[in-house]
Order: structure tokens, then sequence, then C-alpha cells
């Protein structure tokens, strides 16, 4: 009993000591309300003054980034740039008829739209002329020509990247070093350069001194689908081939006439064979 009575005094003396701190607490408090409410009411005003002073600016989206901006901006230079390129191209073709030769392969398929992926337009043979008509830009940024051309009598309109083909107008070749310069394809100390590359081996060493001494050259194979047997046989029928009378005699096959000969098979294989003709001065036969 005398154990418990102590408790219950020492809680009551606790109360009691409570009681007597709790007014100064509560003054304590009542101040701190005071100085709180006058730090809210000035920090309330610290925002007001804030959102006056950004309310008329723009707000910038969470994931903005100043990088994306400056691609942005250098997209939007080259898509004036690629346009002034067409605008330009289209003064040209205007005023020029520009041919080129597919090459640097055997057959090469056209597409409807700029693109590798692009659907088929037509199948076309190494050699085959077009005419180039406007340029475009696929989604890799590499360039296609748009051109026209005639195969096996039909008309057709489609895109030919531009590394199949082979032209020398110098108008449009400067209108290309402007806009979309190429670097330069061939070495002149190579070996072997794509172009002549795609000729049977039996052209190769005779192409290659010429490319080497003429780099700016471009040799295009031109697949006939003839037979050369056929050929010679046709063009050496009666009268069709004469020979001048100063020509061998191993050219020579009957006299035709005051100073003509019927040519011999012999002469007509000679001439009908490019090889034999492939320097720097009777090669242009065959530009």
């Amino acid at each position: 009993m005398k154990k418990c009575k102590r408790i219950l005094i020492f809680m009551m003396s606790f109360i009691l000591l409570l009681g007597a701190a709790m007014p100064v607490s509560a003054t304590e408090l009542a101040e701190d309300d005071v100085q709180d409410s006058v730090d809210s009411a000035e920090s309330e005003e610290d925002t007001e003054d804030e959102e006056e002073f950004t309310g008329d600016e723009e707000e910038l989206p969470e994931d903005f980034d100043v990088q994306d901006s400056e691609e942005y901006d250098e997209d939007e230079e080259l898509i004036a740039y690629i346009n002034e390129a067409k605008e330009e191209l289209k003064k040209v073709t205007n005023q020029e008829i520009i041919m080129a030769l597919v090459y640097l392969c055997d057959s090469y398929s056209v597409k409807n739209t700029p693109g590798e992926n692009g659907e088929l337009c037509v199948q076309v043979p190494t050699g085959t002329t077009v005419q180039i008509m406007g340029v475009e830009l696929d989604e890799e940024w590499n360039i296609w020509y748009k051109v026209s051309l005639s195969h096996n009598d039909h008309l057709y309109t489609g895109y030919i990247d531009r590394s199949y083909l082979a032209y020398s107008n110098e108008i449009f070749i400067e209108w290309e070093n402007t806009y979309f310069p190429q670097i330069a394809m061939f070495a002149a100390t190579s070996s072997i350069y794509p172009d002549v590359e795609q000729f049977p081996e039996s052209y190769q060493d005779k192409l290659i001194r010429l490319k080497q001494a003429h780099p700016n050259w471009i040799f295009v194979k031109q697949n006939t689908g003839l037979s050369w047997q056929d050929v010679v046989k046709n063009e050496n029928y009666q009268d069709r081939n004469l020979i001048s009378s100063s020509a061998g005699s191993a050219y020579k096959n009957g006299l035709y006439g005051s100073g003509w000969y019927y040519a011999s098979e012999e002469a007509v294989k000679y001439y009908l064979d490019p090889r034999n003709f492939l320097d720097d001065t009777r090669i242009f036969q065959f530009e």
C-alpha cells in the first residue's frame, strides 16, 4: 500500500509540475504562431511576385533538350538547302537535256520512289540511256535522280541511285559540284577501277592505262545481247563493208571498184573488236 501511494504522489506531482509549465508554453506557442503567420504572409507575397515575374514566360516541356532544338534548326536549314538545289536543277533541265548511262552493274532495278526499298519500276541492263529530270533524297539522305527512259518500246519514269549513273554534261556537273559534290570515286594510282572492273579481263589492261592518264574518264560497259559470230557473218556479206586499196592484202577479198575492195573476214573482225581501238585517239568512236 505504501508503495502504491508513493507512485500516486509522484504522478500527482508530475501533473502539477506540468500544469505550472503549460501557461508558459502556451504563451511561447502563441508568439510562434504570430511569427509563422508573418512568415507565411511574406512567403505568399514572394510567391505572387514570382508568379508576376514569370507569368509572361513560355513554359518549356519537361523533356525539352537544347541539343534537340539545335538539331531541329539544322534539319530545317538542310531541308531549305535541298529545296534550293531542286529549284536550281529544274532551271538546268529546262535549258539542257541531261543524258546519263546506267553503269557499275549488269542490270539495275529502277525504283518508283527514291530508296533501296522502293517499289520496282523496271529492270534495265547496264549501258541503258536515261534522261535526268530531277533529284530527291531518301530517308538516309542518299541522292537519287529522277529519270525517264525507254525500255522494250515502253516509257518509264523512276529513280536511280546517282552512284549508278555516268554523265558528262558540264552544266549538270557544275550544279552537282555546287550542291552535292561527290568524293573522288577512283584513285589514279589504283590498279583496278570499279568501272573498268565491269569489263572482261581482256579489256582491262588498256582501260586501266587510259584511266590513269585520264582520271575523269568513265567507261561504261554495254551489253548488246548479240552473238559475235552472228555479227561477223552479217557484216561480212557481199558489199556491206568495203576497204581501201591501201590496206594490206589480208584485209582484201576481191576488187569492188576503183580504189576499193571487199573487206575480208579478218578485216571485219578487226574493226568490230573494240579492244583494237582502246587508245587516246581512237577510243572516241565509242563515245
